[in-house]
């Protein structure tokens, strides 16, 4: 028959076994890690000339997006085409159009103030055969694609109309007025000329 002690200790061993079982025995059950969710594949779609520099458009599907959008991300163009699934060159040309709007407006607030003229509406627009336009009451017309161009070219065509603002001609008197301002004003003009073709086919026209 065991003694008093070997029961004792018996009974020890048992508790002090069931008091390392119990927190396993209500220990919650570890949570499961949710599923990896593959990055979305970025593809290549085009080059596109951008502010003077060809960048590259890529393409990311974004499904949970409602509408397409455009970022620049470092020297890249990144669409994520959303559930509206517009096609990369409406999403392009949008998005273009409003970088050109933003930047002809900044451009000839500046340009404004230091020629020492004033203008009236300024408008963005496509036009087939000319970059820009100024008329007798002071309104600026540009086309959008020169934010493809230099920065240092879109300053000349913003320089070129707001002189038509002292003279409404291409005389000498003009001419002299567009050189004190941008004195490159030949290089400039001459880059549209032969880059013309580039600009009016990198992006194609609205339907």
């Amino acid at each position: 028959m065991a003694s008093e002690s070997g029961i004792l200790a018996e009974v020890k061993d048992f508790l002090d076994g069931l008091a390392l079982d119990l927190p396993l025995l209500f220990q919650k059950p570890a949570a499961k890690a949710a599923p990896a969710v593959p990055a979305a594949r970025k593809r290549l779609h085009k080059h596109v000339p951008y502010r003077g520099q060809d960048v590259a458009l890529c393409v990311v599907e974004a499904p949970e997006l409602k509408r397409s959008e455009i970022a620049q991300e470092g020297e890249e163009l990144v669409l994520r085409r959303g559930a509206d699934r517009a096609a990369p060159q409406q999403v392009l040309r949008e998005w273009l159009v409003d970088r050109a709007r933003e930047t002809f407006a900044q451009r000839a607030a500046h340009w404004a103030a230091r020629i020492g003229v004033t203008y009236g509406r300024l408008s963005i627009r496509d036009q087939r055969s000319v970059w820009g336009s100024c008329t007798r009451a002071g309104d600026l017309s540009f086309n959008w694609r020169p934010i493809m161009a230099p920065p240092e070219t879109l300053d000349y065509l913003v320089i070129h109309e707001l002189c038509h603002r002292l003279e409404m001609n291409h005389s000498k008197r003009y001419w002299a007025h567009v050189a004190a301002h941008c004195p490159d004003w030949k290089k400039h003009r001459a880059w549209l000329r032969d880059h013309s073709r580039r600009l009016k086919g990198a992006v194609r026209r609205a339907s």
